[in-house]
């Protein structure tokens, strides 16, 4: 069975009632946020890092730091994000990475039930590092 330990500083009520809409009760365990210094020892035996974006329309355009922290010890992300949003596109160009929009839980419940560890390799994260990040966005510039 798939367990999903998610470590946040936010608040625990809050993230309780979407863990209870998405039906994964049971299946999640809670911790305190760690530091990105310990995240690779952490992460030892995750299959994937999941992001979960903010639902706000202001928030559509938003690459969260968390993505670039999972890429950085070469984990595959799985993202939930509303439609339309851009993270979607980013998210399905890197290697054993999946986007889901929230209202498809099932579609996300039997992914994680499915998915097998697969780092992703230093030329696979390449592309989404923070330079190479800088140099794509400002092209002339640098």
């Amino acid at each position: 069975p798939v367990v999903l330990e998610i470590y946040t500083n936010d608040d625990a009520q809050a993230l309780h009632h979407v863990v209870e809409s998405a039906g994964c009760l049971g299946m999640v365990r809670v911790f305190p946020a760690v530091e990105y210094g310990r995240l690779k020892s952490v992460a030892v035996g995750w299959i994937a890092g999941i992001v979960l974006t903010r639902t706000q329309p202001g928030a559509k355009g938003e690459m969260t730091t968390k993505l670039f922290d999972y890429l950085g010890i070469g984990l595959p992300v799985i993202a939930v994000a509303p439609d339309k949003f851009e993270i979607h596109e980013v998210v399905d160009q890197i290697a054993h990475s999946r986007s889901f929009f929230p209202e498809q839980a099932g579609e996300l419940a039997e992914c994680l039930s499915s998915i097998e560890l697969q780092r992703l390799s230093e030329d696979q994260v390449r592309p989404y590092t923070r330079q190479a990040i800088l140099e794509s966005s400002l092209g002339d510039f640098v």
